[in-house]
């Protein structure tokens, strides 16, 4: 588990990385300048990005390799 105090989200999304083995990008670069203060589980994937998608008002899309967030109601998901 971690704990992530005012960090940025591009941090956030390095660690939930290197624990899942999975890519994780963003529609806008400028979200990973986002600042979060969040307790992630490292067993819980869905829920953390799920966590991250309702703070920060994103969409969280999965297929079998990736992730991909995207600002919620962006025609460009």
């Amino acid at each position: 588990e971690a704990y992530f105090d005012d960090a940025v989200l591009s941090n956030i999304l390095d660690r939930l990385r290197r624990w899942h083995r999975v890519d994780i990008s963003v529609s806008d670069p400028t979200l990973l300048g986002e600042r979060l203060t969040v307790h992630l589980l490292k067993s819980d994937l869905p829920g953390s990005l799920d966590l991250i998608a309702r703070l920060l008002d994103l969409d969280v899309n999965r297929d079998a390799a990736a992730v991909r967030l995207t600002r919620r109601g962006d025609a460009a998901n």
